[in-house]
């Protein structure tokens, strides 16, 4: 999975002229991605069992 997730770069227009450039690097820790497809898998599941009740 790691090598999957390579994270974002945001662009600011307004920051272009900075030292920066205006981009912004981003790769969210492991454990959050986890946490968060745990979390949709369980709404996905939940949304599932309201259109088929069983």
């Amino acid at each position: 999975m790691t090598r999957d997730i390579g994270g974002a770069i945001y662009v600011f227009l307004r920051g272009a002229a900075t030292a920066s450039q205006g981009l912004l690097m981003d790769k969210p820790p492991r454990q959050l991605i986890e946490e968060i497809d745990e979390l949709f898998a369980g709404a996905a599941r939940q949304s599932a069992n309201e259109i088929n009740p069983r």
